[in-house]
């Protein structure tokens, strides 16, 4: 009976990412799933939620389509982050060295003004630290410090990243996107 509610809880959000309204979307992940989301907020269509219930999403935050946000083991995401197309969070994964390939994982930090650029991976676990940058396909496996820009896999520091920011990126959402 487990795996059936489990199933049908992921083709409800399957579904929900996928109506074509923002606000429907919005609602339905905030009222029935229980996410916490702030209310300048833009959450894109095709983003896939897994446990919605234990994420949060702060002010000014925008996520572009086509993410996959794992919240199984928690995620924070603070305000005004910036999380373009095709991100992935995973704050669950497998231990190849276990027998039983055990499921492992650990809660996932994104600090305010992040940038998370697209197709990243972040693994579970990691902190992204204020105002940093995670280049486009870098693989996050390890902490990032506030204001530093990584790339690559593994991601390693490539840059630093100015202080003086002020913007919001979830304050233009579209409303049927």
């Amino acid at each position: 009976m487990r795996r059936w509610t489990i199933g049908f809880l992921a083709l409800v959000l399957k579904i929900n990412s996928v109506v074509p309204s923002a606000i429907v979307r919005k609602f339905i992940l905030k009222y029935i799933f229980r996410m916490n989301i702030a209310k300048k907020c833009a959450i894109y269509s095709s983003t896939e939620f897994k446990a919605p219930w234990k994420i949060s999403i702060g002010n000014c935050t925008s996520i572009a389509s086509g993410c996959i946000i794992d919240g199984r083991r928690g995620i924070i995401i603070g305000n005004n982050v910036t999380v373009a197309f095709n991100v992935m969070i995973w704050s669950l994964a497998h231990d190849h060295q276990s027998r039983d390939f055990r499921a492992i994982g650990a809660s996932v930090i994104i600090n305010d003004y992040v940038w998370l650029c697209s197709s990243c991976i972040l693994l579970p676990g990691v902190v992204i630290g204020k105002g940093a940058v995670v280049a486009a396909g870098a693989v996050v496996t390890k902490n990032v410090e506030e204001y530093t820009v990584v790339g690559g896999n593994p991601a390693k520091p490539i840059g630093k990243r100015s202080k003086d920011l002020e913007y919001c990126s979830g304050e233009w959402e579209l409303p049927f996107v």
